[in-house]
């Protein structure tokens, strides 16, 4: 299991400097372009992990005459950097196919970012039946590590020492799936967009924090 988030509260910054409602944001949002007519939001507003920028800052790039005026756009230009971000995680994780993307919190309540993460990654992005996912992520680890340590006993109908071969991922999805309430399915349509789009921002980090030395 890996967790990857947005930086904190960085939406409701959007939100609170617009004087729109979050609703109205999206809406907005919701009417302006994929790719934000070229304008990246970098959200690295406390450091980056992934990748490991520990001094890096959240940074607008791109903006051209008009797109202040334009809340929408800014707010778009948010959400499609935090999935940017996200998928900038994924790829450090090494070679490996995603198929299927589990979204929780505050955030997997709005169409549009459930949206904008599928079609970003280009995964299927799954709406967990319970609320409270990342208790119920850590709980089901936990589990899994009792099950690994009963499994290497012998108590498990394996033999002494094969606990270095347990395979924490597939045990849960064998025994402790979590509940899917919805799904969405990645649109295709914006797939050159999105790769244009997720080039110039890693294009973008690199030169603004690549060359960072703490």
């Amino acid at each position: 299991f890996f967790s990857f988030g947005p930086p904190p509260s960085l939406s409701p910054k959007v939100v609170a400097g617009t004087g729109l409602s979050r609703d109205e944001l999206t809406a907005l949002a919701t009417e302006e372009p994929v790719g934000c007519e070229g304008l990246t939001l970098v959200p690295y507003l406390v450091g980056e992990r992934t990748p490991n920028w520990p001094d890096a800052s959240g940074a607008l790039v791109g903006l051209r005459p008009g797109h202040l005026a334009r809340p929408g756009l800014l707010y778009r230009a948010a959400l499609e950097g935090v999935a940017f971000s996200l998928k900038q995680g994924l790829r450090g994780m090494g070679p490996m196919e995603v198929e299927e993307v589990r979204l929780v919190g505050g955030g997997s309540r709005s169409a549009l970012w459930r949206q904008v993460i599928a079609d970003a990654l280009g995964v299927t992005v799954a709406l967990p039946a319970e609320a409270e996912s990342a208790a119920l992520g850590a709980a089901i680890q936990a589990a899994g590590l009792v099950a690994a340590r009963a499994a290497a006993a012998g108590k498990a109908g394996q033999e002494t020492g094969k606990e270095a071969g347990f395979d924490l991922g597939r045990w849960a999805f064998e025994n402790h799936d979590a509940a899917v309430s919805a799904v969405v399915e990645p649109s295709r349509a914006h797939d050159d967009v999105y790769a244009k789009a997720f080039a110039l921002y890693e294009q973008r980090a690199q030169a603004l924090f690549g060359g960072v030395v703490r």
